[in-house]
């Protein structure tokens, strides 16, 4: 091979150094990717549960901080409402069997927390 100009050392050498940049390459791209893919996780606001958005606070691209409100999230499942009761009607809802509250022309059933205190 040397007498045709080819020198297999050479070769193999420069063969061999490819390979390292590559490898080091490969390595780098996915340093990177990893780190965005550790930017993506922590810049993305995960719901506690199932529900629906009813009010925006920030904007796409706005920066938050922890504990920073950035929306209210109304629960499509187990739903609460706390109401305060006054005690003049206390003692009349206490004596119902299946109390109901009336929103707009549903009726939902209601779960006493508290009666002594007349919370629904």
């Amino acid at each position: 091979m040397k007498a045709k100009g080819f020198s297999a050392e050479a070769e193999i050498d420069s063969l061999t150094s490819q390979q390292g940049v590559l490898e080091a390459n490969a390595l780098r791209v996915n340093a990177a990717l990893r780190a965005n893919q550790l930017k993506i996780n922590k810049s993305t606001i995960k719901a506690p549960y199932a529900g629906t958005v009813s009010q925006r606070f920030v904007s796409l691209g706005d920066v938050v901080g922890m504990g920073t409100p950035t929306l209210t999230l109304l629960a499509e499942q187990d739903k609460e409402v706390f109401i305060g009761i006054p005690s003049a009607q206390l003692a009349k809802i206490n004596e119902l069997n299946t109390p109901e509250i009336r929103v707009g022309d549903n009726l939902y059933p209601v779960k006493l927390l508290n009666p002594a205190l007349g919370l629904i």
